[in-house]
């Protein structure tokens, strides 16, 4: 339906290969700073290690400063571009997930302690940690980037509101249709299709 479908298919493709592959893909360049001095692992464990938990740097006017990501009194990620800001999950940055979860938390009733630092490979390697968090910018700003540049999906005058279809009248129209010339190369059966169907499935009162 939209004018240029291939725009959102090569940027489904690029997203998709983004977020799935954010354990390894390349760190955004922000600066960690040890002490004031810039650093690349090179400073002592404690260095590293989450105390409590992260926040953001502050402004001048006291507001919250979101190019600057306080690891501990210690350490503190600078440098990190506006456009990470700007792509949200469930109402959350990716960095801003990081500061709620990546924290230090205690259960009361079991007394059992979470503490991301005891993480193997953060306690192995506590840079690790800061190289997780420059790839979550790194995922936050192409993601917002990806976003941006998507054409309108259509013309706001003439946008198409789907009616009450049910489920088997797009089975039926399936089995009608010719097959699509798909350059992806992902073919599927008519179980596979139909099952795929079914699994988008809406609740009975908004087929």
């Amino acid at each position: 339906l939209a004018d240029d479908f291939e725009a959102f298919r090569s940027a489904g493709r690029k997203l998709m290969n983004l977020h799935i592959g954010y354990e390894t893909v390349d760190e955004w360049p922000a600066s960690c700073l040890v002490d004031d001095q810039p650093d690349e692992g090179e400073a002592d464990a404690d260095a590293y290690r989450i105390e409590s938990r992260m926040r953001w740097g502050k402004s001048a006017d006291g507001g919250d400063d979101r190019s600057v990501l306080v690891v501990n009194d210690r350490c503190r990620l600078v440098g990190i571009p506006a456009e990470a800001s700007h792509y949200e999950v469930s109402g959350r940055t990716p960095l801003q997930w990081a500061i709620d979860s990546l924290r230090i938390k205690r259960d009361k009733a079991s007394g059992i302690v979470d503490d991301p630092n005891s993480w193997r490979d953060w306690d192995d390697e506590p840079f690790n940690m800061i190289r997780h968090l420059r790839r979550l910018i790194r995922v936050s700003y192409e993601s917002s980037i990806i976003i941006a540049w998507l054409p309108s999906a259509f013309d706001p005058q003439d946008r198409y509101v789907p009616g009450p279809v049910a489920l088997d009248d797009m089975l039926d129209s399936a089995k009608d249709s010719s097959p699509l010339d798909d350059s992806t190369g992902m073919v599927y059966t008519d179980e596979e299709f139909e099952e795929h169907i079914r699994s988008q499935r809406l609740a009975p009162d908004s087929q």
